[in-house]
């Protein structure tokens, strides 16, 4: 299974995130502070700029949001390493 880097730049802090991992949940695991909500897509509060790939899924997110390199990271899964804005 592929892993990948996610640096988050708030914390300055790095994690491995697995292909099948969601982004906030690896992130809480591993002791990061992070803004959240509803860990369900819907609310937005998690939303954040991200640098590089990934499949996400949410109903608190639009096209021209994610074409402007935001995501919700509660539903995100990587595709490539990242770096989180937020």
């Amino acid at each position: 299974m592929q892993t990948y880097r996610v640096t988050f730049k708030k914390s300055g802090r790095s994690i491995d995130v697995p292909e099948n991992g969601i982004v906030l949940e690896w992130g809480l695991r591993a002791g990061l502070d992070i803004t959240y909500g509803c860990q369900g897509g819907s609310c937005g509060t998690c939303m954040v700029r991200v640098e590089g790939e990934v499949f996400q899924w949410g109903r608190a997110i639009d096209e021209e949001e994610m074409a402007q390199g935001y995501a919700l990271i509660c539903s995100s899964y990587p595709r490539s390493d990242l770096v989180i804005d937020g």
